[in-house]
């Protein structure tokens, strides 16, 4: 009879991946090395792949910063013929910023006046940071007079009032109009 503990370790860490998986339960790991596509992630003794995809909210350019250092991943698929598991850094961090994003919905309320910076201008409106959300305020409620395009009036960085003219909780939109200001 031959005994391994090294595979007596993988076996071992196989069930803490699958239950982790079940669970929906984060994994501490290390990334190792960039591969084709992705990372090598060490958890415990299995090496796990991490997309490229997967590892931020937004690509990155350089990854150095994450290399060698103990992270959390959400293990998204396991394919134990294969010996597979596919690790997501993403996921985690979605979870958190909608956690908060929702904390900033609830304390909102349709006909607020709250005060935002101009983040982003295109040629049908303009996106407002109102505290850490995205909030959309078209074209046709910047002004009462006819505008063509929105950085006639505003520009990037600008600080502006608006009022909450509507909230989608579940889609987690909001709606803001400058012109409606003055409608009180």
């Amino acid at each position: 009879m031959v005994v391994s503990r090294q595979k007596c370790l993988k076996a071992q860490a196989w069930a803490r991946m699958e239950k982790s998986h079940e669970n929906k339960a984060h994994v501490k790991g290390m990334i190792l090395s960039k591969v084709k596509g992705g990372f090598a992630v060490a958890v415990d003794s299995v090496m796990c792949f991490l997309p490229g995809s997967q590892v931020d909210l937004r690509p990155l350019k350089n990854f150095d910063h994450l290399m060698r250092k103990e992270q959390s991943f959400e293990v998204v698929k396991m394919d134990k013929k294969r010996g597979n598991i596919v690790l997501s850094r993403r996921a985690i961090m979605e979870k958190i910023r909608d956690k908060g994003r929702n904390e900033l919905i609830s304390k909102l309320k349709e006909g607020d006046v709250v005060q935002g910076i101009v983040k982003n201008l295109t040629d049908w409106g303009v996106f407002v940071n109102l505290n850490g959300l995205d909030a959309l305020l078209h074209i046709t409620d910047i002004s009462w007079s006819r505008i063509n395009k929105p950085s006639e009036l505003l520009s990037i960085g600008q600080s502006i009032k608006v009022k909450i003219t509507k909230i989608e909780t579940e889609k987690k939109k909001i709606s803001v109009s400058m012109k409606h200001l003055t409608e009180d």
